[in-house]
């Protein structure tokens, strides 16, 4: 999928079936995975497209552009629906609350802004030391986490009064993607050097920090997270690694590329779409990772889990216990119906067990 120029962003709609990509064309093009054929018209966000949230009902999305500007888009018709105005330089970086009812963004002018979605207006502005490179609510949107670039810094506050509460000295590796949670108090973070940090933001504590590669980075990294947060996709310059997330270990095979790997995302159908350069590649990550990792079954394009077959079976199961039950209590019922007719007086001695 040709992106025109360089991306800057991916994220996929309609249960891993279309993909957005936006970045320097200043424009969002929406994709079918099925064909690689792209769908729709595409968004003219006027400013470089340089960072994408959609909401987790997929009716709308944010866009951070390069002028400044944060703006909201139906996916419905691709119209304009709305736009936050305030910060004075370029957004890096955008995302939404859980719920829906907030958006965050980061900004080359040096601070982060929550914007309430229904109003447009700006919540909380949260200064920094240097250009915002990523913003992420955590999964119960109670927290906010921020990176800076040039500085050692990465930031939680509290998402309802912008309440600083701790700041751990690491160097953003990307603009708008190397911050993940893994639940409402741990957060991974990449850094610049190409290391993966284990934070826990309850206790202020690095639990582990690893290097994905022996060689020196220093110039682009980001990260992705699948939904069951079991293993890490980790982008360091070129190449792509992945890591598991309870031993830290290394997995699979890596990805590599000729040019610089900008952003990633991971479906619900454990497809990687990768923007390096000015392509989105997409692959099925059961060709790299170990099965176990990876719980979708792929047959001639259709998807299903194990865990819904499984799911299908205990519901056959139970239905069909639950007809042989019926089928016990209606002989139970016609007994007392019949003793009942015939004035037996013993018919009181049956009921129907719910």
């Amino acid at each position: 999928m040709d992106g025109r120029d360089t991306i800057h962003s991916v994220a996929f709609l309609m249960e891993g079936k279309h993909i957005v990509s936006g970045g320097k064309e200043e424009k969002i093009r929406r994709w079918r995975l099925e064909d690689g054929e792209e769908v729709a018209r595409p968004i003219d966000v006027g400013g470089w497209a340089n960072s994408i949230a959609v909401s987790s009902d997929e009716k709308w999305m944010v866009v951070g552009s390069g002028r400044g500007r944060v703006s909201v888009w139906s996916m419905e018709n691709h119209e304009r629906v709305g736009e936050m105005k305030g910060h004075a330089k370029g957004v890096g970086a955008v995302d939404i609350s859980p719920d829906g009812t907030k958006i965050a963004s980061g900004s080359l002018d040096n601070t982060a802004c929550i914007w309430k979605w229904s109003t447009g207006k700006r919540l909380l502005t949260l200064r920094h030391d240097n250009d915002v490179a990523a913003v992420k609510f955590s999964p119960d949107g109670d927290l906010l986490a921020t990176a800076t670039w040039e500085r050692d810094s990465i930031r939680v506050y509290n998402g309802e009064d912008g309440h600083l509460l701790h700041e751990f000295p690491i160097k953003a590796g990307s603009y708008g993607h190397c911050l993940a949670w893994k639940n409402d108090t741990h957060l991974y973070a990449i850094s610049r050097d190409g290391r993966i940090y284990y934070l826990d933001v309850s206790t202020r504590e690095t639990l582990s920090r690893w290097h994905i590669r022996a060689d020196d980075v220093r110039k682009w990294s980001c990260i992705a997270l699948p939904d069951d947060r079991s293993f890490i996709a980790a982008s360091a310059n070129s190449s792509i690694s992945f890591w598991d997330t309870t031993t830290n270990t290394k997995i699979g095979s890596d990805i590599d590329y000729n040019d610089m790997v900008f952003t990633m995302a991971i479906s619900e159908n454990y497809d990687i779409a990768i923007g390096h350069g000015k392509t989105v590649t997409v692959q099925n990550l059961r060709d790299i990772l170990p099965p176990n990792y990876v719980r979708n079954n792929v047959d001639h394009g259709e998807r299903t889990t194990s865990r819904t077959q499984a799911e299908m079976s205990d519901l056959k199961k139970a239905m069909q216990e639950l007809k042989d039950q019926l089928t016990v209590l209606q002989g139970r019922h016609e007994a007392q119906v019949t003793r009942t007719h015939l004035g037996s007086e013993r018919a009181a001695d049956f009921e129907i067990i719910h």
